[in-house]
C-alpha cells in the first residue's frame, strides 16, 4: 500500500532526524495527491517538501536537486491549473534555473512547456510562443514525442487564438495530430481545435 508506505517513510524521516527523507516522502505524498485531484493537500504536501530540501546540508544538497526541482515544477503546474499565474511562473522559474545547471534537458522542456502555457493563459501569447518553442526544440532533441505533440498543438492555438494567423495554426494543427497518429495515441485537442479553426473560417 503506498499510503502506508509514505507514512513508514515519514515516521522514519522524524525519527532519524533526516531531511532528505521526510523531503522526498512529502515528495510523492504531494505526487500521489495530485493524482487523486485532492489539489489543497498536495500542494500543502509538496511545499512541505520543499522546506525540507532546504533543510538538507550543503555538502548533500547538490545530489537531490533535480527531485527539487521536480517539486518547483509540479507546484508551479498546479498553480497554473488554479490560474494562479504569477505564482506558477515564479516556482517554474526556480526549476529552470536548477534543470539549467544540472542540466536535466527532459525536466527543463517540461518547465519551459508548463511556463510557456501559464503566458498561453494569462494572454501573454509572445512569451508563450518563446518557451513553448524553447521546449519543442528540447523534446526534439530527447526525442520525446508525446510532448512534441503538445507543444504543436499548444503553438498552434496560440497563432489561432492570438495572432489570429488561420493558416499557422492549422500546420501546427495537423503536424500534432500526425505526431499522435505515429505514436498511436489518441488524442482528440488537435482534431478539436482544427475543427473550430475551420469551422471559423467559412463564418
Amino acid at each position: 500500500d503506498v499510503d502506508s508506505l509514505i507514512e513508514r517513510s515519514l515516521e522514519l524521516g522524524v525519527r532519524t532526524h533526516s531531511p532528505v527523507i521526510q523531503a522526498l516522502a512529502y515528495k510523492v505524498k504531494g505526487i500521489m495527491l495530485h493524482l487523486r485531484n485532492n489539489i489543497t493537500e498536495s500542494i500543502d504536501a509538496l511545499m512541505a517538501s520543499l522546506a525540507f530540501f532546504n533543510q538538507i546540508s550543503e555538502r548533500r544538497r547538490g545530489a537531490y536537486l533535480n527531485d527539487r526541482a521536480d517539486t518547483l515544477w509540479l507546484i508551479g503546474r498546479i498553480c497554473d491549473t488554479r490560474h494562479e499565474l504569477d505564482l506558477a511562473r515564479i516556482y517554474l522559474q526556480q526549476a529552470i534555473e536548477i534543470q539549467t545547471l544540472t542540466k536535466d534537458t527532459c525536466g527543463l522542456a517540461k518547465s519551459y512547456k508548463c511556463l510557456g502555457n501559464t503566458y498561453q493563459h494569462g494572454g501573454l501569447y509572445q512569451d508563450a510562443r518563446q518557451n513553448l518553442e524553447y521546449a519543442l526544440n528540447l523534446f526534439q532533441q530527447i526525442g520525446f514525442r508525446v510532448y512534441i505533440a503538445h507543444c504543436l498543438n499548444d503553438i498552434g492555438e496560440i497563432y489561432r487564438l492570438g495572432y489570429l494567423q488561420p493558416d499557422t495554426a492549422e500546420a501546427f494543427y495537423r503536424n500534432s495530430m500526425d505526431m499522435y497518429r505515429e505514436i498511436n495515441v489518441i488524442e482528440v485537442t488537435p482534431v478539436i481545435n482544427l475543427v473550430l479553426l475551420l469551422l471559423s473560417k467559412q463564418r
